[in-house]
């Protein structure tokens, strides 16, 4: 048994580095040896929850809780999935089971907001999240998950201050290009050109391209970096000099800003929203 849950914890190493298809056959060559073993078949089933066979991934989580009910990941790994389903109460009884037999640790009362919000219930959700601050007041997707939460209900000061906590998470800093210039506090730089960098996905882009037109009163001219894609539409926006796939073309710049900083920046509340005329042109 000692071995085998050795070569459990290599194979969820193995499925976080995203080895999934090779920690999938692992885990059912250990499950093969030891079928009865419950630690092998919650760990197949959070892998099939990330190949996204959700159906497949509850059965195993529900054997392995049927098996072993003391374990709070695997409750809200089953959580999870009932969320991908749509089977809200079935999330709601497992993640307050996680919370349970974890309150100590911010992930089961960040999972249990966010049942609380598919629900509709966003005042359960906000004490959730406080308790995980509660717990642990640096954790990067408690501040997340609360930042969504008050954007989506228009506390729009508050969640902009949330939404900072994104340059925290690993998956950001590691994605992040060196900037030489420093960080813009919303001066004037007559004569001078500020760099806008996209930092999120598409559709956020989009959005807060709204704001490039407010860079540029304030600026000589604006270079913004984006996706390549993204470059023959925010090209024609008012107030953009020029756009770049790479930092190294950023060419002259005097300091530079996050483009979904930018509604924090320019103090953005329900009643000010840029919203006077379309920012967006094809050609």
């Amino acid at each position: 048994m000692p071995d085998l849950l050795r070569r459990l914890n290599e194979i969820q190493a193995m499925a976080n580095a995203g080895k999934l298809s090779e920690a999938e056959s692992a885990c059912r060559a250990v499950i093969a040896l030891a079928p009865a073993m419950p630690e092998a078949t919650a760990v197949l089933g959070f892998i099939l929850g990330r190949l996204h066979r959700f159906d497949e991934a509850r059965v195993h989580l529900e054997a392995a809780i049927a098996s072993r009910g003391d374990v709070p990941h695997w409750h809200l790994e089953l959580a999870q999935s009932y969320r991908r389903a749509l089977r809200l109460d079935d999330a709601l009884v497992h993640v307050r089971t996680a919370v349970e037999l974890g309150r100590q640790d911010a992930r089961f009362h960040v999972g249990l907001a966010r049942v609380h919000v598919d629900r509709g219930e966003f005042a359960q959700a906000r004490g959730a999240l406080l308790d995980a601050l509660t717990e642990a007041p640096d954790d990067v997707e408690a501040h997340l998950a609360l930042a969504h939460l008050l954007l989506a209900e228009g506390e729009y000061p508050a969640g902009w201050e949330e939404y900072e906590w994104r340059f925290r998470a690993p998956r950001f800093q590691t994605a992040m290009p060196r900037f030489t210039r420093p960080l813009w506090n919303g001066m004037r730089l007559t004569g001078q050109r500020i760099l806008v960098a996209a930092d999120q996905g598409y559709g956020d882009a989009f959005q807060f391209c709204r704001y490039l037109p407010l860079v540029a009163r304030r600026c000589a001219g604006v270079v913004v970096l984006c996706r390549a894609a993204q470059i023959p539409l925010f090209s024609r926006i008012e107030g953009v000099d020029a756009c770049v796939f790479s930092i190294n073309d950023a060419n002259p710049h005097a300091a530079w800003r996050w483009m979904g900083s930018l509604p924090r920046l320019f103090g953005t509340n329900l009643s000010n929203i840029p919203d006077g005329r379309a920012y967006l042109s094809p050609d």
